[in-house]
């Protein structure tokens, strides 16, 4: 947008002049930035910016990655036009035109384009009486028009040039060597690193944490994407779902993730939503000669979805062999991306097993299945055998335990088609023994294997005794994260500096809030095998952790960071004196995970403070406690915003919340 105040050449009938002065910063400041804040937007002007160096790098720099760019094509300036032209070329989507409506007409190029009005005669006559009552109104329209504006340019192309030339695909900037490209790039390598770490560590709070920190929509993606696949790998897949559906909400065409989607929808048993779903993929990429294997996994795991919900062997078989059409199709998109790269063996070996079952459903229910196109078993036998040889010895050399993971059990299976029974066992244990296999790997093989065994298909035994391997491996990497019967999170609030009555506590409060806390403790029967969490930020989050540890409850605090603890939240800790040795006396002796150490710095402008208690939250939502998920929360939901926001994530992750209010006469734990 223009700077400053611009004369700007009218025709319309705002005035009589044909020239104005429009004060182009009062424009942003009190109208086009209030609305997008009020909207929920992160705002930047290329004045605000005070990185060190070239300004113009830097402009060109948020032009190229911004996630929505405002045009104001009020008026012809040169500046404003080069700028919506470079925006145009780079980004299909995320721009947005705006236009006080001082001229009657815009030029040709951008004349079709929708552009988003608002009243410039509030910037006309600064002075007028009632300008703060129209602008306060101007600006609550504007949000809301821009806010439904950003929704719908996800689902088209903003950019004429993206629009017009079907085909053009937008810049690919990650490789930009700016100082702020840089940061952001270390940025994003660490949070890569640190997801993957939580992974190998099993922590699926961790990785949603990260997840929420990408500064941009692109690193946004990206972070979502690893974080999905993260928690896919744990086992995690209604978490998992819900970042996938994050990322399609940022990016509709993400493919990867629309199949991922596909698949944790049917591993959660949602089988006609899985299906529905899967049909609607296989429409989108039926004219890509690419999709050939998503398309096998798709007609697959629909053939699966039609018979699996059967409860008697036969009728399952029955129905496997009537719905066979669908493994017919499966067979063929798998011998399709065989034929197309013959390395990824794992197509291949789909085929084999799919004929095989085929085979003896034919066998056991004495009908014919669907036909398939010739295929010389032999030779494929003798393609897939190399390839997963070849590509074996280079994950051994690499150290790549997922691609030991399926090419051991791709032997495995390999061994049982050849009815090499005892072999194929063995390769099945040292699947199992790879050290870097994730559960995601584990629940996949499984889940192969069940599908084998639910059709009756045994391979000499080879089916059962590989899922009870499997199960032992699972049992092996899952047992320290199902210790916890109950988990009960808890927040407190800040406490005034004397006794009240109203809607907050005082520090005259200490011994009643114990009190109560204690009290409600009770009532929910905590005790020992259960997991506590808290985040050491007040006294009530002592008290808490102290009448747990009294209970036998196993406690993790989760703190901002070492030197955070002199920052507890309190007026009045006269009253309360001894309360720094008891928080660094629990510090030493619970389980204490410090956010800058498990988590890195939290990225520019968000407060280590509002991240922890996104961390509190994500941490206990993931905890698998058979009990369920309890969270304890100390104020009311008006005042107390870290125990709000804590309280809502319990209750979509299906907890029990329930409240110590004030007054403290009446403050029995109540849902």
């Amino acid at each position: 947008m223009p700077f400053g105040k611009k004369e700007i050449n009218v025709s319309s009938d705002l005035q009589t002049s044909s020239k104005l002065t429009i004060d182009f910063d009062d424009v942003y400041n009190n109208l086009l930035c209030t609305s997008l804040k009020a909207a929920h937007f992160d705002v930047q002007r290329a004045d605000d910016e005070t990185v060190a160096g070239d300004i113009r790098t830097q402009v060109l720099f948020e032009l190229v990655t911004a996630d929505i760019v405002i045009a104001d094509v009020s008026t012809a300036n040169p500046n404003v036009f080069y700028e919506l032209g470079i925006r145009h070329g780079v980004r299909a989507r995320g721009t947005l035109l705006v236009n006080g409506q001082w001229i009657s007409s815009r030029p040709f190029d951008i004349a079709p384009d929708r552009a988003f009005t608002y009243d410039g005669r509030l910037f006309v006559e600064p002075t007028l009486p009632d300008r703060d009552v129209r602008l306060e109104a101007e600006r609550s329209r504007l949000a809301a028009v821009l806010d439904d504006a950003w929704m719908d340019d996800r689902q088209v192309e903003s950019s004429p040039l993206y629009s017009q030339l079907r085909g053009l695909r937008p810049v690919d900037w990650t490789n930009i060597q700016t100082s702020k490209a840089k940061y952001f790039g270390g940025l994003q390598d660490d949070w890569m690193d640190r997801v993957r770490l939580a992974q190998a560590q099993s922590y699926p709070g961790h990785i949603l944490t990260l997840a929420q920190d990408a500064p941009t929509r692109f690193h946004r993606e990206k972070l979502l994407f690893e974080a999905a696949k993260a928690l896919i790998n744990l086992g995690r897949f209604l978490a998992a779902r819900q970042v996938l559906e994050d990322i399609l909400d940022l990016c509709p065409d993400h493919d990867e993730a629309q199949m991922q989607l596909g698949l944790v929808l049917a591993r959660l048993n949602h089988t006609e939503e899985a299906e529905l779903h899967m049909r609607r993929l296989e429409l989108r990429h039926k004219d890509r000669p690419e999709a050939a294997e998503i398309m096998g996994q798709v007609y697959r795991d629909i053939w699966r979805l039609r018979w699996c919900n059967e409860a008697e062997l036969s009728k399952r078989q029955k129905k496997a062999i009537e719905t066979s059409q669908l493994a017919a199709a499966a067979i063929q998109r798998y011998y399709a991306a065989q034929r197309c790269h013959p390395e990824q063996y794992f197509n291949g070996f789909n085929v084999l097993i799919l004929l095989e079952v085929l085979a003896h459903l034919t066998e056991v229910t004495n009908l014919q299945a669907a036909p398939t196109d010739p295929i010389d078993v032999q030779e494929l036998k003798a393609a897939v055998g190399f390839a997963r040889r070849c590509a074996h010895e280079n994950a051994v050399r690499s150290h790549n335990y997922s691609q030991q993971f399926w090419t051991l059990t791709t032997a495995a299976g390999l061994e049982m088609l050849g009815g090499n029974w005892d072999t194929a066992k063995q390769r099945f244990r040292d699947a199992c023994n790879v050290p870097g296999a994730t559960i995601f790997e584990f629940q996949t093989i499984r889940a192969r294997l069940e599908l084998l065994q639910s059709l009756g298909y045994s391979g000499n035994g080879v089916v059962d005794d590989g899922i009870r391997i499997v199960d032992e491996a699972l049992d092996t990497r899952t047992r320290r994260h199902c210790e916890c019967s109950g988990v009960y999170v808890f927040a407190g609030c800040m406490l005034d500096s004397c006794t009240v009555t109203g809607d907050r506590f005082g520090s005259g409060d200490l011994a009643a809030i114990n009190e109560e806390i204690v009290k409600a403790l009770e009532v929910l029967g905590v005790g020992a095998g259960d997991l506590a969490i808290t985040g050491l930020c007040h006294l009530s989050d002592i008290m808490f952790a102290e009448a747990c540890r009294a209970r036998g409850v196993r406690v993790r605090l989760l703190i901002p960071r070492r030197d955070h603890l002199p920052l507890l939240h309190c007026k009045g800790f006269e009253v309360f004196p001894d309360w720094e040795n008891k928080a660094y006396k629990l510090v030493r002796e619970c389980e204490t995970w410090f956010q800058d150490e498990h988590l890195g710095r939290p990225p520019e402008g968000l407060l280590d403070t509002e991240r922890n208690c996104r961390w509190i939250a994500n941490t206990a939502t993931m905890e698998e406690g058979r009990n369920g998920l309890h969270a304890l929360l100390l104020g009311n939901a008006i005042n107390c915003r870290d125990a709000s926001f804590i309280a809502k994530e319990v209750r979509r992750s299906g907890g029990d919340v329930r409240w110590i209010a004030p007054p403290l006469q009446a403050a029995t734990p109540r849902s």
